[in-house]
């Protein structure tokens, strides 16, 4: 579970910014919407981002896409780029970027992954993990590493529980070499005793998103294209094929089944992933060229919806209603919320401009972001305003303007 997240320096938004996903209380008004987790926590399995458009929305979900590219990807992608691929507040350009998230996926450690860092390189980085010894909250340093300057390269502490990493033979050129890589995506593959690095890369690979570090996956490839490539990884995969099948046809699209065509085109040498449709005993094929946009955006979103129910993972969805009917937008989040069809806690974190969900969450559920007049992005938890009663409607309050975060047209 991602229990929270702070942000500073990063697109939109300049001085810090912190994402709240636990809960203040112990007893909370949907106790089947919250996750109990180590130190006594409770975490969200659903957080609403909300606010007019630019108002930064997609960048609070870009840095956990970045988070994950850092301790995932990093290693293996860093040298493709002249710079660490990401966007600076354009008043800090040069200025250091802070990234922190809090994160659970036990039921003993919440582990703190804090990194500082700028286009050039990683400056600073951390992994802290917190836990009771005899009912006392204690914390211990996992890693640290510090850049001192170029000639002499970070200052690395590593945890005694990482003996193999402590007597690595070129640790220090291997640590130096990968400056714009994070220790977690560099040595999570020799970290074979505890094992604390690959279990925290394995949790991250289960984050799912259409947010991508750099953009967003739907804008940089076309829906057309991006849907016929998850079409692909659908087919390919039976648990994956029968699970999404089953709800296309639920979302009553005219869907039969995915479609595979081998030995198209000029030189017959094309394979070709369409859906079949099914009205009234007829049936005919259709390539996504031909198929909606709502219908191409259901099946990348039902994929990564899939992947968070099936893992135990986390889906971070921009836009989740998007081309999207209101009962597939509210069957969709009501997946998250059933303790039948969510059994391994799954969590979903996403941005809509569909409001009505609000009249089905409490107000630790709800984060609000705006712009203010240096440009910046600001956020802020619905319980962080004063006089918000537990039973509002959250829904009207928001149309009515209460809460701010909404566009103030013709003015």
């Amino acid at each position: 579970m991602i229990h929270s997240f702070k942000i500073k320096n990063f697109y939109s938004i300049g001085d810090e910014v912190n994402v709240n996903l636990e809960s203040r209380k112990k007893v909370v008004p949907y106790p089947e919407l919250y996750v109990n987790a180590p130190l006594d926590k409770k975490v969200t399995k659903i957080e609403f981002i909300g606010g007019k458009n630019a108002s930064g929305k997609t960048n609070v979900l870009r840095a956990l896409a970045f988070i994950k590219y850092l301790i995932v990807d990093s290693a293996g992608e860093a040298d493709k780029h002249s710079e660490i691929p990401y966007q600076q507040f354009f008043s800090l350009d040069g200025e250091p970027t802070e990234l922190s998230v809090r994160f659970s996926f036990d039921d003993k450690y919440i582990y703190q992954y804090s990194v500082t860092l700028n286009k050039a390189r990683i400056i600073e980085e951390e992994l802290v993990k917190s836990y009771f010894v005899d009912k006392k909250s204690a914390t211990s340093t996992v890693f640290a590493r510090k850049w001192l300057s170029k000639k002499i390269g970070y200052e690395t502490k590593i945890s005694d529980e990482m003996p193999i990493l402590n007597k690595m033979t070129g640790l220090k050129s291997l640590n130096d070499d990968n400056f714009k890589a994070s220790f977690i995506s560099v040595f999570s593959n020799f970290d074979v005793k505890t094992g604390i690095l690959s279990r925290i890369k394995n949790y991250w690979e289960n984050v799912t998103s259409n947010v991508m570090f750099i953009g967003s996956a739907e804008s940089e490839l076309s829906l057309t294209k991006l849907s016929a490539r998850t079409l692909q990884e659908i087919y390919e995969q039976k648990d994956l094929k029968e699970y999404i099948s089953e709800m296309l046809r639920k979302f009553d699209i005219g869907f039969s089944k995915i479609d595979k065509k081998e030995k198209m085109g000029t030189n017959q040498d094309e394979v070709i992933y369409g859906i079949l449709h099914e009205y009234d005993g007829f049936s005919f094929g259709a390539s996504m060229q031909a198929e909606s946009n709502g219908t191409k955006r259901l099946i990348i979103l039902v994929r990564d919806v899939w992947s968070a129910l099936a893992t135990g993972g986390v889906a971070v969805i921009d836009e989740l209603d998007a081309f999207l009917h209101p009962d597939i937008y509210d069957d969709i989040i009501e997946k998250f919320m059933s303790t039948n069809i969510n059994k391994k806690n799954s969590q979903l974190i996403f941005s809509s401009h569909n409001y009505t969900t609000l009249s089905k969450l409490d107000k630790q559920q709800i984060t609000l972001t705006d712009k203010n007049n240096r440009g910046e992005t600001e956020v802020w938890r619905l319980d962080e305003m004063s006089g918000i009663r537990p039973d509002d409607n959250f829904y009207q309050k928001y149309l009515m303007g209460v809460y701010g975060a909404k566009p103030n047209l013709g003015q």
